[in-house]
């Protein structure tokens, strides 16, 4: 049965960490730790897709970061201040993209500043993890339509739709 959710998110209230991905290779000691941590987060996912097009993600490289490299589908923003920079990635943007894998591989603690995810038109399958609600504090617009997720809507989008 093919689950259908497009869900405009207001506000998320908690966010919960969890340790982060197996290590990636190194990446350039410049670049920002939150931006480190989602490219790790994002090349694991990557890994363990079992199909995308080839030249889809190509840009997703060890070695590179998505805000600094400018990955295939990622958004991010860079903010200065007093004391250094910080990139965090703040959208991901791959309807139609032929992708194939499971959507609870993605370590969403690594990307607390994710506020747009649109996988919509994918063959995503199993359950929407929970981890999108209670590790995505920023998150506000989320499209999962026709992917091949099921299960039960988890209980902590409740708490969200009513904050």
């Amino acid at each position: 049965m093919e689950l259908v959710i497009t869900i405009p998110l207001v506000l998320l209230h908690a966010c919960i960490l969890s340790p982060r991905t197996a290590a990636a290779p190194a990446l350039r000691h410049h670049q920002y730790p939150k931006e480190t941590a989602a490219a790790e987060a994002l090349l694991q996912w990557k890994s363990t897709l079992l199909r995308a097009p080839p030249s889809l993600l190509s840009s997703w490289r060890p070695g590179t970061t998505p805000c600094t490299s400018n990955w295939t589908g990622i958004s991010c923003t860079t903010t200065t201040t007093r004391h250094g920079g910080a990139a965090a990635v703040t959208g991901i943007s791959l309807p139609h993209a032929g992708i194939d894998g499971h959507l609870g591989e993605l370590n969403f603690s690594a990307l607390p500043s994710l506020h747009h995810l649109d996988l919509s038109y994918n063959s995503l399958h199993g359950e929407i993890p929970a981890a999108i609600f209670v590790s995505l504090p920023a998150l506000y617009y989320l499209d999962l339509s026709a992917n091949w997720l099921h299960g039960d809507i988890p209980p902590e989008i409740a708490a969200v739709a009513v904050a």
